[in-house]
């Protein structure tokens, strides 16, 4: 499934890319929010937040839990990159991305062929 949207950069596309690799339940429909929503983007230092704004033209999902996607992504010699997806009332509303540790984190990172990651869908 691609990502498809104006307002991301390479990377952020990249890094939602690989969260979306394996099909699960309301994949479609996240990417779909995804491609067809405005995005802000904050960086504090230690998180990046990217804040959606679905076109609620769009039908909203029948999801109820706030984060029903995590990613995880190991890098050697540091903590964990920890992604979580919120949603709110059937649509994506925020990427959240920091180190497990709450270290500073650069806003331009990338997934190595190298790193170790896990998706988690939480149903």
């Amino acid at each position: 499934m691609t990502i498809n949207n104006i307002y991301l950069s390479e990377y952020e596309r990249m890094w939602l890319e690989h969260m979306f690799k394996k099909d699960f339940l309301y994949r479609d429909q996240m990417v779909n929010q995804i491609n067809h929503s405005k995005i802000e983007h904050k960086y504090f230092g230690n998180l990046i937040s990217l804040k959606f704004s679905a076109d609620r033209k769009i039908s909203p999902m029948d999801i109820y839990i706030r984060v029903p996607l995590e990613m995880r992504v190991y890098k050697k010699s540091k903590p964990p990159i920890q992604f979580l997806l919120h949603v709110i009332n059937g649509y994506i509303n925020e990427l959240e991305i920091f180190y497990a540790d709450s270290s500073c984190i650069e806003d331009e990172f990338k997934i190595l062929y190298d790193d170790s990651t896990e998706v988690i869908f939480n149903e």
